[in-house]
């Protein structure tokens, strides 16, 4: 029974003749009381959703933007199909009246059905700042553009400019941005699995899937690494380009020149060797981070300097238990 079982938030997107769906949605608890204060979940027409369900009364759970809108809507063909992962922004304070202040992290895609191997629309991966009640539903023009400074298929490497960033500062009415975005490079390249943040940098991997609509395990994708402030390359080496066994700054690193000012950073992304397939989300234990692929049983190992504490456990309460499941044995 609606009411008594169970809850309807609507997002009013969406038709018997134009279907939405909504995805995953990624839970948060701002007060440290172990219950969810706001969720977050994207849909097929290219729209984030924030739903405030901080109030003691369920009736009150609604969009958390004004007029029932989007935290954002990105390009309508570009769908948001998994879960996004939620942190404290990494530069503005929770004092600066920015409340809830969160940075929201997803990448766009759809490889839900056959027919989804042959989709070429350009996809991309977002970071966006949710500053509350009154400012919701941006568009990607509200939000600063990363760019590229090498994206070398042939030697399997990218670099995203570190020295750009969102003016998060700017006066209200201003020229406020409220983030950033990547386009995705590749043909047919997106995201279809859970990004991980670790410390300061967003880990998350991305496919392109064979053109055939006949391929089952085909193609390839990418291992990617970003600065969670402003999606640029991160700070420190992350990949082991010369795969020696070791991650060094001297050999795993890129330098940017930009007159005077000379920046190393770690490289931003790293191409899954061709034998490999499709590579699957990330796992991170200790300082290895784990990539399965579509052609190999126990994944692609890669060591990163993975020794800050995760950006979510450090924000949103201490590590424990936050589930159960119960388990009755037959008589």
């Amino acid at each position: 029974t609606k009411g008594e079982d169970y809850l309807r938030i609507t997002t009013t997107v969406g038709k018997k003749t134009d279907r939405n769906g909504l995805f995953t949605p990624a839970l948060i608890d701002l007060d440290g009381n172990g219950t969810a204060d706001r969720a977050y979940a994207g849909d097929l027409k290219g729209r984030m959703w924030a739903f405030d369900l901080s109030s003691s009364d369920q009736t009150k759970w609604a969009v958390a933007h004004k007029n029932k809108k989007p935290l954002i809507k990105v390009k309508k063909d570009q769908p948001i199909t998994t879960q996004p992962e939620v942190i404290r922004h990494p530069t503005v304070d929770d004092e600066s009246g920015s409340a809830p202040n969160l940075m929201v992290l997803f990448g766009t895609g759809q490889f839900l059905r056959t027919a989804d191997n042959t989709l070429q629309k350009r996809q991309s991966y977002y970071g966006v700042w949710d500053r509350g009640f009154e400012e919701g539903n941006l568009r990607r023009d509200d939000l600063m553009k990363q760019k590229f400074l090498v994206n070398d298929d042939s030697r399997r490497m990218r670099v995203l400019d570190p020295t750009i960033h969102p003016d998060y500062e700017a006066l209200e009415g201003g020229d406020r941005q409220y983030g950033w975005y990547i386009d995705l490079p590749g043909t047919g390249e997106r995201v279809n699995a859970l990004p991980l943040v670790r410390g300061s940098e967003l880990h998350f991997n991305t496919i392109i899937p064979e053109a055939s609509i006949c391929a089952t395990g085909g193609g390839t994708g990418w291992e990617m690494a970003v600065d969670t402030n402003n999606g640029g390359s991160p700070t420190k080496a992350v990949f082991d380009f010369n795969e020696d066994g070791v991650i060094l700054a001297l050999d795993d690193t890129y330098t940017v020149t930009k007159g005077a000012d000379v920046t190393v950073v770690g490289y931003a992304g790293r191409k899954v060797a061709a034998d490999k397939g499709m590579p699957s989300g990330p796992s991170i234990i200790g300082d290895m981070r784990f990539t399965p692929s579509v052609t190999t049983e126990g994944g692609e190992i890669l060591t990163t300097q993975l020794d800050e504490e995760s950006e979510y456990l450090k924000n949103f309460g201490e590590g424990g238990r936050y589930s159960w499941q119960h388990i009755t044995r037959p008589q």
